[in-house]
């Protein structure tokens, strides 16, 4: 089920995800104080401060859903002769339009800075880039 959140920049609260149907049902209004998410019926929060972010439709080891704009923590299994091995990575949540998918994306390395995202992928979410932008340092 395809979901959505909510991050305010202005007042730093990320709304908890609501649901697609949700949204076209317009059960949405602003409630700040418990961190809830909706945001008022108005163009006027389709912009400015407040940025959505979309579920890629996937949960991750946990159960969590897994959102644009998460910060993941991946396994990924190297090759060759390290067959067998694998390395942690720390990567960052977005849709890749040229690849038409999403993908994890770490800082550069020599050889490779993102791994696009599918459903073997073991990783867990840690946070995310606008809570906690210091885990991508």
């Amino acid at each position: 089920m395809k979901k959505f959140r909510v991050w305010d920049a202005e007042d730093k609260v990320m709304y908890k995800p609501l649901s697609l149907e949700e949204l076209i049902e317009g059960r949405w209004e602003l409630q700040s104080v418990n961190g809830e998410f909706s945001l008022p019926q108005s163009d006027y929060f389709l912009g400015g401060n407040y940025m959505w972010e979309e579920s890629i439709g996937l949960e991750d080891e946990d159960g969590v859903d897994i959102f644009c704009g998460d910060i993941v923590k991946l396994q990924l299994p190297l090759g060759g002769f390290w067959q067998g091995v694998e390395i942690e990575q720390i990567a960052k949540v977005r849709y890749e339009a040229e690849k038409c998918a999403f993908i994890a994306e770490w800082k550069y390395s020599k050889n490779q800075n993102y791994i696009t995202i599918n459903c073997d992928l073991a990783m867990k979410v840690i946070g995310n880039i606008y809570e906690n932008p210091e885990l991508l340092k």
